[in-house]
């Protein structure tokens, strides 16, 4: 699965809907990256979406299988190692995909609380790692907090080596960026050492099997979130959550993950607002560019504009702001406090 100059000559260029990737083996010697692809579209892509198979699970003798059970290891010459591998690599390329502005926000968060040192568990897969090291350090050291990233393979079910190793350090909050099987592994970890230091996770955490299982560890940790409704959203939301899926809380903040999917949808319209021909992506881009500044739905007043400057760094960016709050045991979300960390990202 090696992206070729012809391929890439082939799509560069044109803006695609979405991607329906059924890939599962690398057929080139050495192999490329299964990420290559959403790499290469990155910017130009509506939705990516990747056909995974059961195949990667181990067989182990416990069914049914659950989203967070034991798989083989990465390998993209085998099929199940290669749905492994993909796996990962477009997790990490989604977790890192909002994932400036939440270093952003904990780093606010982290000064205002006065929590002098913070560590995070990162996922070892370059995105997530190189994410966190050169925007981490960045924005942490700017907001005038020590910061520290401890890397976590893929995979690792006891993470209490990593957690002893952020304490010894000194850490007086800690964050993980991860799949659920890490958010599984960190809450866990803080179970068995018995830590009371703060917690910071992300929108990975707000899975029903740790809920079930963990909430009462993940209660009472922060977490990042766009979802801080008025009055008027909480009502809109409920009237769409009860008409087209009424098993979703109602509460923009309880079903937070539900709540992300919306805002682009929402957005879209406030984008569209008033404009009349074909929706097109360059119609999109085009309403985009326009200098105004608009609200994000369901966030309680965050705003941004398109012109490059939330982020210097990352141009396409249009907003780093975000709010940071408190989970319950069921994932309701409640404290929130909106941050707006651009500042942070200067050199």
């Amino acid at each position: 699965m090696a992206i070729s100059t012809t391929w890439s000559a082939a799509l560069a260029g044109t803006e695609w809907d979405a991607v329906f990737d059924v890939s599962g083996v690398a057929k080139v010697a050495g192999g490329a990256d299964p990420g290559d692809l959403a790499d290469l579209l990155a910017g130009h892509l509506g939705r990516y979406v990747y056909v995974s198979s059961q195949s990667l699970y181990r067989m182990t003798g416990a069914f049914p299988w659950r989203e967070d059970s034991p798989v083989v290891a990465p390998d993209v010459t085998t099929y199940a190692g290669f749905k492994v591998a993909a796996e990962r690599a477009l997790l990490a390329r989604h977790v890192t995909g909002g994932f400036p502005a939440t270093l952003g926000a904990y780093a606010l968060s982290a000064k205002a609380h006065g929590y002098s040192k913070f560590a995070m568990l990162v996922s070892n897969v370059p995105a997530a790692i190189q994410g966190a090291e050169l925007l981490g350090s960045l924005v942490f050291k700017n907001a005038g907090v020590g910061y520290k990233v401890i890397p976590v393979n893929p995979g690792t079910a006891d993470v209490t080596p990593q957690l002893q190793a952020a304490v010894s350090w000194g850490a007086k909050a800690i964050g993980l960026t991860g799949d659920v099987t890490l958010c599984s592994s960190f809450l866990k970890g803080y179970q068995t050492l018995g830590l009371t230091e703060p917690k910071y996770v992300i929108s990975t955490c707000l899975d029903p099997s740790i809920f079930s299982t963990l909430g009462s560890e993940l209660g009472g940790s922060y977490i990042d979130t766009t979802s801080n409704a008025t009055s008027a959203e909480d009502s809109l939301y409920a009237a769409i959550t009860q008409k087209f899926a009424p098993s979703v809380n109602g509460n923009p903040n309880a079903s937070a993950g539900q709540a992300s999917g919306l805002i682009p949808v929402f957005s879209l319209l406030d984008i569209m607002s008033g404009y009349t021909g074909a929706v097109t992506p360059a119609a999109v881009k085009a309403q985009l560019a326009l200098s105004t500044t608009r609200t994000v739905p369901l966030s309680g007043g965050i705003t941004y504009l398109c012109n490059g400057k939330a982020i210097p760094l990352l141009p396409s960016v249009c907003s780093a702001a975000s709010a940071v709050g408190t989970l319950s045991s069921a994932g309701a979300v409640s404290g929130l406090q909106n941050y707006n960390p651009s500042p942070l990202f200067k050199e």
